[in-house]
C-alpha cells in the first residue's frame, strides 16, 4: 500500500520545463538548429542529430540553462547571440549576422531559459 500511495505521488510530481538549450551550426552563418530540453546533455545531443541530417561537419555553437537565446538572418545566412537579456542577445545575434557581411539582418527568433 505504501508503495502504491509513493507511486501514485510521484506521478503527480512537477515536470521539469525544457529550460535546458543547445544551438548546432554547420559552418558560421549557416542554418541554426535549436533545442531545448530538460537538460544541457540531451539537447546537445538531439540537436546535433538534427543538423547532421542535413548538413556534415555540424557542432554545438552555443548552450545553456538559462540566459537569453536570439537568432537574426539575412534569409541566407544567420547569426546567433547568447546573453542574460532578451535586449543583449538581440544585439549579439544581429552583430554576428552583421559580420557575415550578406546584407541587411533582422532578428528571427529568440527565447530566455529559466
Amino acid at each position: 500500500m505504501i508503495l502504491a500511495v509513493a507511486c501514485s505521488l510521484s506521478l503527480l510530481a512537477p515536470v521539469p520545463a525544457m529550460a535546458d538549450w543547445a544551438v548546432a551550426q554547420a559552418a558560421p552563418g549557416g542554418k541554426p538548429f535549436v533545442q531545448r530540453f530538460r537538460s544541457i546533455s540531451w539537447a546537445r545531443d538531439i540537436t546535433l542529430e538534427a543538423c547532421r541530417k542535413q548538413y556534415q561537419n555540424c557542432k554545438v555553437i552555443a548552450s545553456g540553462a538559462g540566459g537569453c537565446l536570439a537568432i537574426a538572418t539575412t534569409g541566407s545566412k544567420w547569426g546567433v547571440g547568447k546573453a542574460g537579456s532578451k535586449q543583449r542577445a538581440h544585439a549579439a545575434a544581429l552583430k554576428a549576422c552583421d559580420a557575415l557581411g550578406a546584407g541587411p539582418c533582422r532578428v528571427e527568433d529568440d527565447f530566455c531559459g529559466q
